[in-house]
């Protein structure tokens, strides 16, 4: 393994190590035993973040612990703190997040060498390719928008990187700019599928990676709104509706109008089964985030995925692949289907309306019709 850092911090006799989630060093002199989690003080924090797979060591009289966990290149090494989480949310006093370990798991006889104020402990950070390789062997792509990405984190990102991509010619020049290799963009199919991670940035519009989203495991998104990073990691480059403060009741008619388009909006996660069936989308093709986690989408079918039980969740479902052939919509056919994937009359007759051609009269009328053919019983 590569070593990337290494620093220091010091015992102290508040140290309990007891944290479940949280491991943290702290640039602070004094604790209270309050502070559960911390294992160091007076930490000499690194002076940058890192990003992608590593391995922290931490070492003290003699003793030594390893842990893997996942870099996180939005560090704030000015925030005083480095935490390592479990979790995987990223927190400008957050270093590392997915960790294999937290305080409470440390031998308790490293826990009470960490609570001797004279001891000195010792931190290093290695690089470790394969922590967050996908089974199957799928690697890690990460899209960064330079306007959105703070030059420290795009270093981090990019040092992390087996292969650097440039989608345009003003990420080309400020990647060159800052001396790193830009790898050409046909290798990185490979080296997907060899478990390793490519960076691909973007200094204006993104560029269609559908080939590099579907052989990735993992998708990142950085420098984008939640919104716009549902969309940037999905395969597909169709269309796309932004919902935005709709009202959910307000969905369905949104999604009938657009039936081609992906749409993109916000619903609580245990209503989100009903909600599709409402909009007439499939339950596949899914790219879902939560708004506190946007970076690191989940993509997948709904019964593959894990869903919160509570809280929101960004949701961008795909259209409807029958609506995709550019040839002319037949209302009487988009209307039956939509009724057959049990979207109401009342929401469709209002996409209805919004068509060329029809007033909400009419279009009331028309979808009655349809929907009096569908219950009638089969001769």
């Amino acid at each position: 393994m590569t070593e990337l850092i290494r620093f220091t911090a010091h015992g102290h006799a508040a140290v309990r190590a007891t944290h479940g989630k949280t491991l943290e060093l702290t640039a602070a002199e004094q604790i209270t035993g309050r502070a559960t989690c911390v294992v160091g003080v007076a930490a000499r924090l690194p002076s940058r973040p890192m990003a992608g797979p590593i391995r922290i060591t931490l070492t003290v009289a003699g003793e030594a612990l390893s842990l893997r966990a996942i870099g996180n290149s939005a560090w704030w090494p000015g925030s005083g703190s480095a935490v390592i989480r479990r979790s995987g949310q990223r927190l400008s006093d957050t270093f590392a997040t997915d960790a294999e370990l937290a305080a409470a798991d440390l031998p308790r006889s490293l826990a009470r060498a960490l609570a001797e104020p004279t001891a000195t402990l010792t931190v290093l950070v290695e690089r470790a390719p394969g922590v967050e390789r996908a089974p199957g062997g799928t690697g890690s792509l990460v899209r960064c928008r330079l306007a959105g990405t703070g030059p420290d984190r795009l270093l981090a990102e990019a040092a992390a990187a087996d292969q650097v991509l440039a989608e345009d010619a003003s990420a080309r020049s400020w990647l060159a700019a800052a001396g790193i290799t830009v790898s050409p963009a046909r290798s990185a199919p490979s080296c997907l599928a060899a478990g390793g991670r490519v960076l691909a940035v973007a200094g204006g519009e993104t560029t269609d990676l559908g080939q590099l989203l579907a052989a990735a495991g993992t998708v990142e998104v950085l420098g984008l709104p939640a919104e716009l990073a549902v969309s940037a990691a999905a395969t597909d480059r169709s269309t796309t509706v932004q919902a935005g403060p709709v009202a959910l009741k307000e969905l369905p008619a949104l999604a009938a109008a657009n039936p081609a388009a992906a749409l993109v909006f916000r619903c609580p996660a245990d209503r989100l089964p009903q909600l599709l069936t409402d909009l007439g989308r499939a339950q596949s093709g899914l790219v879902l985030a939560s708004p506190d986690d946007p970076e690191r989408p989940m993509r997948g079918d709904l019964s593959t995925l894990a869903l919160p039980d509570r809280g929101e969740l960004i949701c961008r479902a795909a259209g409807l692949p029958t609506m995709t052939s550019g040839r002319p919509i037949d209302p009487a056919t988009l209307v039956r289907r939509l009724l057959a994937e049990s979207v109401t009359p009342r929401s469709i007759a209002l996409a209805v309306a919004t068509l060329p051609g029809w007033s909400r009269r009419s279009a009331y009328e028309f979808v009655l019709s349809l929907s009096s053919e569908t219950d009638q019983p089969a001769g």
